[in-house]
C-alpha cells in the first residue's frame, strides 16, 4: 500500500500549524503590539533583574506609581524609578495607569507592558512614558465580550466591520463631542482557537480588528484565547500576551481602580505542537494571583475607594427565580468564596464579565458590596441570526451589543446599547396572542417534527391576552410597569425564553436543514408578563433603571410577530 500521499498531507498540515503559530507568537503583522524595550547586559539574580522608571511625556517623574511582574509589586521612588527581583514566570511587566494619565496607544490596544524576553539572571529595563490628561474623572466606558472573530463562512469579520464597528465609533464620537475620555474593555474570548489554523485567523488578526476601535481597548483573557497546541497555563497565554498585554492587571480611570483578573487555568491536556489539546480548564483564581490581588488592593487609600473588577468567567451563576419570587444564586467561579475574603474590607464593588452569551445582574449571597454584570455575546448567536433572519439576536432575546457606562468623579450610570437601534431601546414586548412557532412555519418536511421540541410551548395559541416584556439589562434595582388604556396591570417578573429567538434560530436552522444545539434559547429571568383586558386594547410598558432613566414602549395591539419586529 502506498502512503506516499498520507505522510505528504501530515507533513504539510504539521508545517501549516507551525507557520501559524510562529507568525502568531511574533509580534503581530498589524502594527507592534508591545510596549518599546530598552534592555541591558547580564546580572546576578540576587540584585535587581529588572529596572525602568516612569515618567510623563515632559520627562517630569511620576513617584508612586505602582509597578509588577504579576508577582511582585512595588512602587516608583521620587525620581520615578523601580526596580525589582523578579523569576520572569508571568511574562510581562507593566505599570499600573496612575489618576489622570494615559499609556501610548497602539492602533487602540494601550502600552502600559513590556514583554520580558531575556533569561530570569539577564537584567531588563522597561521605562513606561505616561501622558498627562485633563478632567481624567469624566468619561464613558464601553464594555463588550466574546467577540468570536474566526474568519468563517458565518461572516462574522464582515458583521463586525459593518455592523459593530460603526455603531461603537458613532457611540465613541458622541461621547467625546460631550468633552468626555473614551475608554473600552473587552471582556475575553475575542477570538475562536479552535478555527485559528481552519481559518488561519488567530489573536493577531482578531489585534488588527480591534484597531478599527476608535478609543483605547482594555483586555480580558477567555477560554477560547488559549492557545490550543500548548498544554499549561502559562505558555498556553504567550500569543495573547505579545498582542493584547498581561493576562492580569490594574489601572486607573479616574476615581476608579479596575483590575482585570484572569480567572481560567487552563490545563489543555495531551495538546502537542500539531494537535489540539481536549482544551480543558477550571473555573478559579491560581494562588499566584489570589496574592497578587491582595497586594493590588493594599495599595489604595482607602477601603471605600471604588472598584471594578473585570474578567471572563462569571463570578456567580444565572439566577433562578423561585416559586415565592426570589431569586437563588450560586457561586460559578470555584473559588469565589476565597475572592470574596480577599475582598472582605472593601463595599463598593462592581463585577464586569461575560462567557455565557447572555445578560444578567446579581448581588453576592454574601458580600453586600459585590454586584455583578453578566454581559450577553457581541457576537449574538455565533453571528448565525443575521444570516439566518436578517437580526442579531443572543440566546435569552438580547440585542448582541454592549454596555456603556457612564463615569463622574465616582458615580457611574449604565446602559445597554443595542447596535442599530437608539440608546433607548431596552426592551421588547410580544403580544403573545400573535406569538405562534408551529411546524407551518418549517418547509422542510424532514424537520417539522422537531418542532414542538424546540419552540419552548410557544407551539400552542395563547388567546390569553397576555405581554412578554423582555427588559435585556434587568437587574436589582429596576421597575417594571404596565398600564393598559392608564390603568395598571400586574406584572409579573417570569423566567421565560425568548420567541424571536428560537424563530430566528431553532426555526431557521430547520428551515436550512441545521441543528445546532450550540447558542440555543434558554430560560432568563429578564422577562415580565401582564394580561391586558382584551386583544386590541393599547398597553404602555414604562422600565425605570436603578440611574434615573425611564423607557417607555406603547403597544398598539395586536402587535405582530415576525424576525424584524422591534
Amino acid at each position: 500500500m502506498n502512503h506516499l500521499p498520507t505522510i505528504i498531507q501530515r507533513t504539510l498540515i504539521f508545517l501549516n500549524i507551525f507557520v501559524f503559530l510562529i507568525l502568531s507568537s511574533a509580534k503581530g503583522h498589524c502594527i507592534n503590539h508591545t510596549a518599546p524595550e530598552n534592555e541591558s547586559g547580564a546580572i546576578m539574580i540576587d540584585t535587581p533583574n529588572i529596572t525602568g522608571t516612569v515618567a510623563d511625556i515632559n520627562g517630569n517623574p511620576i513617584a508612586g506609581a505602582i509597578v509588577s511582574d504579576g508577582k511582585n509589586i512595588v512602587l516608583t521612588d521620587s525620581t520615578g524609578f523601580y526596580s525589582m527581583n523578579s523569576d520572569k514566570t508571568k511574562g510581562t511587566v507593566w505599570v499600573s495607569i496612575p489618576r489622570g494619565y494615559e499609556p501610548p496607544i497602539s492602533g487602540s490596544r494601550p502600552q502600559f507592558f513590556a514583554s520580558l524576553t531575556r533569561p530570569k539572571k539577564v537584567a531588563e529595563r522597561h521605562d513606561f512614558v505616561l501622558t498627562p490628561i485633563e478632567n481624567p474623572d469624566s468619561y464613558a466606558l464601553l464594555v463588550h465580550t466574546d467577540q468570536h472573530l474566526t474568519g468563517r463562512p458565518t461572516g462574522d469579520i464582515e458583521q463586525f466591520r459593518s455592523f459593530i464597528i460603526p455603531d461603537f465609533n458613532s457611540t465613541i464620537a458622541q461621547y467625546r463631542a460631550q468633552g468626555k475620555h473614551v475608554y473600552s474593555i473587552s471582556l475575553g474570548d475575542a477570538g475562536w482557537e479552535k478555527h485559528w489554523v481552519e481559518y488561519s485567523f488567530g489573536l493577531p488578526d482578531v489585534a488588527c480588528e480591534f484597531d478599527r476601535i476608535e478609543c483605547p481597548v482594555f483586555s480580558v483573557i477567555g477560554n477560547h484565547d488559549y492557545n490550543p497546541y500548548v498544554s499549561g497555563d502559562t505558555n498556553s497565554t504567550d500569543i495573547f500576551r505579545k498582542n493584547f498585554g498581561p493576562t492580569y492587571y490594574s489601572f486607573n480611570l479616574g476615581r476608579i481602580h479596575y483590575i482585570v483578573l484572569d480567572d481560567i487555568v487552563y490545563i489543555n491536556a495531551n495538546a502537542t505542537p500539531t494537535e489540539m489539546g481536549d482544551r480543558d480548564y477550571r473555573r478559579r483564581l491560581d494562588a499566584d494571583q489570589l496574592r497578587w490581588l491582595k497586594a493590588d488592593l493594599a495599595t489604595l487609600p482607602t477601603t471605600s475607594e471604588p472598584i471594578v473588577i473585570c474578567s471572563h468567567i462569571p463570578f456567580y451563576s444565572a439566577p433562578a427565580l423561585n416559586d415565592n419570587g426570589s431569586l437563588t444564586v450560586t457561586n460559578s467561579l470555584r473559588n469565589v468564596e476565597e475572592i470574596e475574603e480577599i475582598l472582605r474590607p472593601y463595599n463598593n464593588i462592581k463585577v464586569f464579565t461575560g462567557h455565557h452569551h447572555r445578560a444578567y445582574n446579581v448581588e453576592s449571597p454574601r458580600h453586600k458590596g459585590i454586584t455583578e454584570w453578566v454581559y450577553p455575546a457581541i457576537c449574538a448567536t455565533m453571528w448565525r441570526t443575521k444570516q439566518l433572519a436578517g437580526n442579531h439576536i443572543t440566546a435569552d432575546g438580547c440585542i448582541g451589543g454592549y454596555g456603556i457606562w457612564t463615569v463622574d468623579s465616582t458615580d457611574m450610570s449604565y446602559r445597554y446599547k443595542s447596535p442599530g437601534y437608539p440608546a433607548d431601546y431596552q426592551m421588547r414586548v410580544y403580544d403573545l396572542n400573535t406569538v405562534l412557532i408551529n411546524a407551518k412555519l418549517v418547509s422542510n418536511k424532514a424537520a417539522k417534527s422537531k418542532v414542538a421540541k424546540c419552540a419552548h410551548g410557544y407551539n400552542k395559541r395563547n388567546k390569553r391576552n397576555e405581554l412578554l416584556i423582555n427588559v435585556f439589562a434587568y437587574g436589582p434595582g429596576w421597575k417594571v410597569e404596565a398600564r393598559e388604556n392608564g390603568l395598571p396591570l400586574k406584572v409579573e417578573q417570569v423566567a421565560a425564553s425568548d420567541p424571536l429567538h428560537i424563530l430566528s434560530y431553532e426555526i431557521a436552522q430547520l428551515n436550512n436543514g441545521e441543528h445546532n444545539a450550540h447558542s440555543k434559547s434558554n430560560p432568563s429571568i429578564h422577562f415580565f408578563k401582564a394580561t391586558a383586558s382584551a386583544p386590541d386594547t393599547q398597553v404602555t410598558v414604562t422600565v425605570t433603571d436603578p440611574w434615573g432613566h425611564i423607557y417607555t414602549e406603547t403597544v398598539e395591539r395586536p402587535k405582530a410577530f415576525h424576525k424584524l419586529m422591534k
